[in-house]
């Protein structure tokens, strides 16, 4: 008896306290709705937020590179301004070996971008792409970015164009200067209205591997 007396005592305090302040509860009430939805927008950002990677590129050395030439059960792979690619796929594609053969285990870059891969260019190991003219660069880079699409990517050679960590050689930024260079004067000479940025598009393959060497590029298009 006493205990529903002072339950229906309770709910009058409760319906008088509501129509007092009912501007305060329903003010409240926001509130925990709103508090409810910024943690449910904040789970749900947190959960499909990109995680860091603690993935680190491969520094290779030259004689690492030598050993993958598709002997003894060894991968091919070659190298293209410094990126190392495993281009072992290409055995399995044509079933009649690699059809890099004279290519794999060295920097190929000058061997490629003359489309010679039949051991009648001048060594292989031919890695200097500074004697290369506009045309030849720009093809270069484009074959960059067909390799990337295509093969694997294994990490960097240390030589000319990367130094023991990593880091883009004094050389290499020479490179992206006479790239940007070429790239605008292929643009001016074509006459379109497109931005520049599309015109050296084929470049894109630098920020796979090098941030810094992305930032770079962008900073010399100004050149």
């Amino acid at each position: 008896m006493f205990g529903s007396v002072r339950f229906t005592f309770l709910m009058l305090v409760a319906a008088a306290l509501t129509t007092v302040y009912q501007k305060e509860v329903q003010q409240l009430a926001s509130i925990v709705f709103m508090d409810e939805k910024l943690l449910d927008e904040e789970i749900a950002a947190n959960e499909f937020k990109p995680q860091p990677t603690t993935e680190t590129v491969a520094i290779i050395t030259a004689q690492q590179l030598a050993e993958c030439n598709g002997r003894h059960a060894n991968p091919c792979w070659l190298a293209v301004l410094g990126a190392v690619f495993d281009v072992s796929k290409c055995n399995k594609e044509n079933g009649h070996g690699c059809c890099y053969k004279y290519l794999v285990g060295t920097e190929a870059s000058v061997a490629l971008v003359h489309g010679k891969i039949d051991g009648k260019y001048p060594k292989a190991t031919d890695d200097d792409v500074l004697k290369l003219n506009s045309d030849d660069l720009l093809q270069l880079a484009k074959l960059m970015l067909f390799y990337e699409q295509e093969y694997a990517y294994k990490g960097k050679l240390i030589g000319r164009f990367y130094d023991a960590q990593g880091k883009l050689t004094d050389y290499h930024k020479k490179l992206l200067l006479l790239l940007a260079q070429a790239a605008k004067v292929k643009a001016l000479s074509q006459q379109k209205e497109e931005s520049l940025d599309q015109v050296v598009e084929p470049y894109a393959y630098i920020k796979s591997y090098d941030k810094c060497a992305a930032h770079d590029l962008k900073c010399l298009y100004q050149v």
